[in-house]
């Protein structure tokens, strides 16, 4: 993890990203105090729906949609 005064991270920030994206984590700091934190924003990959998983698997009663009298 590595510390950048803030006025550096101002003029460089743009070299600063590209190396946040290659997984770098930064901690931003004015006058030596840390304000921020700057880590790479990974996506979790989207799951595939698979239609059919469940075919002949799942039993129906025959009457399942009779009326229902009370």
């Amino acid at each position: 993890m590595k510390h950048v005064d803030i006025n550096e991270a101002n003029t460089h920030l743009s070299k600063i990203l590209d190396e946040s994206s290659a997984g770098e984590f930064f901690i931003i700091t004015k006058v030596g105090i840390p304000v921020a934190k700057l880590c790479p924003v990974h996506e979790a990959p989207k799951k595939k729906f698979i239609f059919g998983l469940m075919k002949n698997q799942i039993k129906l009663a025959a009457d399942f949609d009779d009326p229902i009298f009370l």
